[in-house]
């Protein structure tokens, strides 16, 4: 956390550590993307291997009380994670890069607004970057026919070395948990009261921007 002090305000930035939310967003996406390339139920057990293994095996023992086995056919997704630029040319940038190195003056036409108190008492702006997550999938059925049939159908569904985009998707991060600290501070919320965090909750909702909803 870095602290900005200019006399009439305080700026204080602090960076988005929580990969996970966000890794769980992007892959349930891709998850519905590719599936939605197969006819509806082709795959009759989809696993991605970062859910908790105790609720996977729980939902396997309702297809084989006896065996615990996994029908087929079944897909297994093996997000990973990369720091590397994604695509020549999508290096940072002024407007993608941390601003705990420096903060620029022109806040309110600089960075893009998540939250603002209509006290304006505060307000909570952002930057982004580009992070690079990779999708490992694995695909079986119980027969060779079935392997060979899918193998063609893959190859003629999926544009291999072709890039493809899905736009208009809403990925979840997380809000820095320090934020949401000052805020309650600042309104005398106890986080500590299930009332008083439907207050902070509702407040949240309510000042968010549309394209950017809390």
């Amino acid at each position: 956390m870095r602290f900005y002090d200019n006399k009439d305000s305080l700026n204080i930035v602090q960076s988005v550590a929580s990969a996970s939310t966000m890794i769980s967003s992007v892959a349930v996406e891709v998850k519905n993307y590719i599936l939605s390339k197969f006819p509806k139920g082709f795959f009759k057990h989809v696993y991605i291997d970062t859910a908790q293994t105790v609720s996977e095996q729980n939902r396997n023992e309702k297809y084989n009380v006896n065996a615990n086995k996994i029908p087929y056919p079944s897909m297994t997704i093996s997000p990973e994670i990369s720091l590397d630029d994604p695509i020549g040319g999508m290096e940072k940038g002024q407007h993608l890069s941390s601003p705990n190195l420096y903060l620029r003056r022109d806040i309110e036409t600089t960075y893009r607004k998540l939250v603002v108190d209509p006290d304006k008492k505060f307000s909570i702006y952002y930057t982004s970057d580009y992070v690079t997550t990779n999708f490992n999938f694995k695909l079986v059925t119980n027969s060779y026919i079935q392997n060979a049939d899918l193998s063609f159908f893959l190859k003629s569904n999926f544009q291999k070395d072709f890039f493809q985009f899905l736009n208009h998707r809403g990925i979840q991060s997380e809000i820095p948990k320090t934020f949401i600290r000052a805020i309650a501070d600042i309104y005398n919320w106890d986080l500590n009261k299930p009332e008083e965090m439907d207050e902070l909750r509702l407040y949240l909702i309510g000042t968010s921007k549309q394209e950017d909803a809390i």
